[in-house]
């Protein structure tokens, strides 16, 4: 029979200020997994919602039961198997020892990176509880895994996969395929499965010599100049990632596909009795460079391409809010009289955007809050327009944005 928790109920408006979010977060930490926390309060308690995602991370659900305007009720459900949700390609990306792990099981977490262990565990029958044990328990040591990629910036980390990877593939690219014409043309006939592979390898050194071709001369290039604008503290014009992404990992998919091809002929490059040296060395020649590609793919696929992509629509919003900020001197006009002040700079992720948002909750109705920040709040102006909040940015150097929020309707 199954167990059903009841739920803890704390009524916060009871708790002094500065002991109801202490005493929320020991509340949730002491809750079993799968339990829920119905807070009371008498505003709405959002800005804890921010706050319990930046220390706890994405192990809660949050519900609104009760939404104003006197008396606001969320369920909070720990949910400690919410990061099972994360597919193989962000697994990876936060660990690569992981990576070792899915090549254990054949799991494909570059192309096919997308998928979460339970998915990729289901299409190959596999058991995603014991493979999720094992991704906990992992202590594999690869070789460069010392190497923090998420922490790299983006031109550094496509140089680097330009100078290591794509090296790589037009250093030994060439043997590959002299090696899969003679040991075709000597071997083919006892072993036909070898002229596919020759003709497989073939095409993938066609596709990729032109794959690469193309990164290298139209993608990084647009990726290089994301970090310059980073760097300058510019705007960007237009978007236009995607699209050339979208391509890239398709190319992506066909090569890994034939690969994959190639490992199921050979039985994961499993010799015949009758190998010479040269089947020997195409065999490792194969295998070597298919755990490169899935590196190098996975690299891009995982971390290179999103990131990039959620630069570029950084910069783009920067675009828009300088348009929504050219009547930045009217607007701060407006209100000369009737300006709250707040200064979030010496307050760290992800205090900064809590502050303002209790300070917001306090702000009567014909003021306005003039914000000392060191950036652009991105993830601030989202809540605010939910908020219905309108706002001014005004950025006046590397590490100095001034804000202005306020409720239109004044």
């Amino acid at each position: 029979m199954e167990t059903v928790i009841a739920p803890d109920i704390l009524n916060v408006t009871l708790l002094e200020p500065k002991l109801k979010h202490p005493t929320i977060f020991a509340r949730f930490d002491q809750l079993p997994d799968s339990a829920t926390l119905i807070i009371h309060n008498d505003h709405d308690p959002k800005p804890l919602y921010y706050q319990l995602l930046g220390e706890r991370g994405n192990i809660f659900a949050w519900e609104y039961l009760e939404q104003g305007p006197e008396w606001w009720k969320v369920a909070i459900t720990k949910n400690l198997h919410a990061a099972s949700t994360e597919t193989l390609g962000q697994l990876a990306a936060k660990d690569l020892r992981k990576a070792q792990v899915f090549k254990k099981y054949g799991l494909d977490f570059c192309c096919g990176g997308k998928k979460t262990v339970r998915e990729a565990c289901a299409e190959k029958g596999l058991d995603a509880t014991r493979i999720e044990q094992e991704l906990k328990n992992t202590s594999v040591t690869l070789p460069g895994t010392e190497l923090r990629y998420m922490d790299w910036s983006l031109d550094f980390l496509a140089d680097f996969i330009i100078n290591t990877h794509h090296a790589y593939v037009r250093t030994n690219l060439p043997d590959v395929r002299f090696y899969a014409r003679k040991v075709a043309a000597v071997h083919g006939g006892r072993h036909p499965e070898l002229g596919t592979i020759r003709q497989l390898v073939e095409e993938i050194a066609e596709e990729l010599t032109a794959h690469l071709e193309k990164e290298e001369q139209q993608l990084f290039p647009r990726v290089k100049q994301l970090a310059a604008a980073v760097k300058a503290n510019k705007c960007i014009m237009d978007a236009g990632l995607q699209a050339a992404i979208n391509d890239m990992e398709t190319e992506h998919e066909t090569v890994g596909g034939k690969l994959e091809v190639i490992r199921k002929l050979t039985d994961d490059y499993q010799l015949p009795p009758d190998a010479c040296a040269s089947y020997n060395l195409l065999y490792r020649l194969l295998a070597e460079f298919t755990d490169d590609l899935h590196i190098h793919i996975h690299l891009e696929n995982n971390i290179l391409f999103p990131k990039a992509l959620d630069l570029e629509k950084e910069l783009l919003e920067k675009k828009q809010q300088a348009a929504v900020s050219d009547d930045w001197d009217q607007v701060q006009a407006r209100f000369a009289d009737s300006l709250v002040t707040i200064d979030v700079r010496p307050l760290e992720m992800p205090k900064p955007m809590l502050a303002i948002l209790e300070a917001l909750e306090k702000l009567p109705a014909e003021k306005a809050l003039f914000v000392y920040h060191k950036k652009v709040p991105v993830f601030l102006l989202p809540e605010l327009k939910d908020r219905q909040y309108s706002y001014r940015i005004k950025e006046l150097g590397e590490g100095q944005v001034h804000m202005l929020i306020f409720k239109e309707s004044v």
